[in-house]
């Protein structure tokens, strides 16, 4: 309840991460899994005190999957399907 918030409305509220690491974070609204499968979420990076070593190149993968009605590789809108989200039967994987 704390992430919901009237029409016209706001909310704020703040965390504190007290390890480093990778966090995924993702939307907490009913149903998450829902806006989770619409790739309402990212990655976060806490770094260690002092950083990290230095590198040529960082990279974070995060995988999604999409349940829709059409093939994978059909044009156009695609509509949400949640008996395949629940059966995790995702269409396509990106």
């Amino acid at each position: 309840m704390l992430t919901q918030a009237p029409l016209g409305e706001s909310c704020v509220f703040t965390f504190q991460t007290l390890d480093p690491g990778l966090y995924v974070y993702h939307c907490a609204t009913p149903m998450q899994a829902h806006h989770v499968a619409d790739g309402m979420y990212g990655l976060r990076l806490v770094e260690p005190e002092g950083g990290l070593p230095r590198i040529a190149r960082e990279l974070y993968v995060i995988q999604g999957e999409r349940y829709t009605q059409r093939p994978f590789g059909q044009h156009g809108p695609q509509e949400f399907i949640p008996k395949k989200l629940l059966a995790e039967r995702p269409e396509d994987v990106v």
